[in-house]
């Protein structure tokens, strides 16, 4: 079953903004990247989420135009979480709310450091393949209210 996501992905809602690609969308619209979920179930993705007792979601990012609005990390009324990326140079610069710290749930993780596994996340474009976020460690910057981090495309 493939769901296609626009507004929530698990509780968490990202906008992911391509610079160089909202030339190719109409006027008044803007390139976004919208997560698709190829797969979801309740087995570990350590085990190809086939066995064991957990989350797996697969899927993979596309462009999309979407009408125009300005941008924003911000945690909802509802406690939805919403960031938004560019992509700038042939990376990924992500954006989320600073406040995103300050919730229960996220109180002992350390948030100057945002890990990516390998092979975890591809971006495509008009079903070309833009890249995949290179694993790693990235530093966090923290910028005015927003947490920034700028992930290597490869």
């Amino acid at each position: 079953m493939k769901i296609r996501i626009i507004t929530s992905v698990i509780a968490v809602l990202l906008l992911f903004i391509a610079e160089k690609s909202s030339a190719q969308c109409p006027p008044f619209t803007r390139a976004v990247i919208v997560y698709e979920i190829d797969q979801f179930n309740f087995h570990r993705p350590k085990f190809d989420c086939e066995r064991g007792f957990f989350i797996c979601i697969r899927g993979h990012w596309e462009l999309k135009c979407v009408p125009s609005s300005p941008l924003s990390a911000r945690i909802t009324e509802e406690g939805m979480v919403q960031g938004y990326a560019l992509l700038i140079d042939g990376k990924v610069e992500l954006h989320l709310p600073a406040e995103l710290a300050q919730l229960p749930k996220y109180a002992r993780e350390d948030m100057s450091i945002f890990s990516v596994e390998k092979d975890w996340i591809s971006i495509f474009f008009e079903e070309k393949k833009i890249g995949t976020l290179k694993e790693g460690e990235y530093t966090v910057e923290t910028i005015e209210k927003e947490l920034v981090i700028t992930i290597d495309l490869e």
